[in-house]
């Protein structure tokens, strides 16, 4: 979400209602389906699968995407920049990005050069690990191998598992077997899925079935698993809510946040670039009037990521106000951390809130900081002996001597 900082209250908001009206479907995609929330969670998505994808930047204020498979080398390259392009973009000698090929899909599966982008009307969001690199590559790819194996095994296992519940049978007939002779299969049939067989004394049938998945099956997948989940950061306590104890669980988690700081800050990167460039185009337009003095270069605003809650709130709510009180964090902070909201917006609800209390005739009340016991974890309960007489401890609680 979003939160100006120009340092001017009446138009910090005013920026943040031309912003929330700006980020509906109809005014920031050019389909008008999806608004920029899900349209950044659709990108990181897709630059997670594909590698990369691409905003285009249109004159009327407008955001298309592009997604990877569309940007691939133009068939009519002249064979004086044919060494300029390289799966689909166009780059200078040092390596900027000078123009982007667009394709369109066509039905039969083939694509068609649609047009090129200049560097200055697109985005591209993607995953790198090269300087040299002019596409992003899937986090995926070390592990797709691993994922396919899995895949496999699961299909093979299902099939094994399903065999195990079916009925079958071998027969082993001797030669005067009166079932040679009996094309229904026996004396007595129990309906059409069920038969009783009536043989001879020499007749022999054996049933056949498959067992379930063995536990030494089932640990190597879980092994597989856990490796392949590394690729995302992602923990296999993610994936396996039982897997792990509860300080193990949020230990991991703490880890796989840190993780996600440098895809957080790209995200925070890309919208700064549109955000500035829708901008340009609302003071243009006159949808935004900045106040005196101020300037488009001279505008601040921070994008607030979604929130982790309270794990167990009466023990972190108590730490985040000690950490406020030692001056290592402040109420802005925690309130983007823990509520996903600015430090402002909670402050106004709370306002709105007491007026409108008072306005009904009740009386806000304040909560008590000291009415809340300090614990440090969970304080079990003292067990209680059935066989000690309470009449044995003195006034201070300790036990008399005999």
């Amino acid at each position: 979400s979003f939160e100006a900082e120009t340092g001017n209250p009446d138009f910090d908001r005013k920026l943040e209602s031309w912003f929330e009206n700006w980020s509906l479907a109809g005014n920031c995609d050019v389909a008008g389906r999806h608004n920029l929330q899900r349209m950044v969670r659709i990108a990181e998505a897709r630059r997670t699968v594909d590698g990369d994808c691409f905003a285009v930047l249109m004159s009327s204020g407008h955001i298309q995407w592009i997604e990877a498979d569309r940007v691939r080398n133009p068939t009519d390259i002249p064979l004086s920049d044919i060494d300029d392009w390289r799966h689909g973009i166009r780059t200078s000698r040092g390596g900027r990005v000078r123009e982007v090929a667009v394709h369109e899909r066509k039905p039969d599966g083939s694509y068609e050069h649609e047009r090129n982008i200049r560097s200055k009307n697109i985005c591209q969001l993607g995953y790198f690990e090269e300087f040299d690199q002019r596409r992003g590559v899937s986090p995926l790819a070390p592990s797709l191998t691993a994922w396919v194996d899995l895949k496999e095994s699961f299909n093979f296992a299902l099939a094994k598992s399903k065999l195990s519940q079916l009925f079958a049978v071998a027969m082993y007939l001797g030669d005067d077997s009166p079932l040679k002779e009996d094309d229904d299969g026996g004396d007595i049939g129990l309906g059409n899925q069920v038969r009783l067989f009536d043989g001879g004394p020499d007749d022999k049938i054996d049933i056949i079935e498959s067992k379930n998945p063995s536990t030494e099956f089932q640990a190597f997948t879980q092994l597989v698993t856990e490796m392949a989940l590394k690729a995302l950061d992602i923990p296999f306590s993610h994936h396996s809510e039982n897997y792990s104890t509860f300080y193990g669980a949020k230990a991991a988690h703490i880890q796989y946040v840190k993780s996600c700081d440098a895809k957080r800050a790209d995200i925070a990167s890309m919208l700064d670039r549109l955000l500035r460039w829708r901008l340009s185009i609302a003071l243009r337009n006159r949808e935004l009037v900045l106040p005196r003095g101020l300037g488009l270069a001279d505008l601040k605003w921070q994008w607030i990521h979604a929130h982790t809650p309270w794990w167990r709130p009466l023990e972190e709510v108590k730490a985040d106000q000690m950490a406020v009180e030692a001056r290592f964090k402040t109420r802005s902070q925690i309130c983007r951390e823990r509520l996903g909201m600015s430090f402002r917006d909670v402050c106004d609800r709370l306002a709105e809130e007491e007026e409108y209390m008072r306005e009904k005739g009740l009386t806000p009340t304040q909560v008590d900081a000291a009415a809340f016991p300090e614990t440090e974890g969970e304080v079990e309960p003292e067990a209680v002996d059935e066989n000690k007489n309470p009449d044995d401890q003195d006034e201070d609680g300790d036990d008399q001597d005999d």
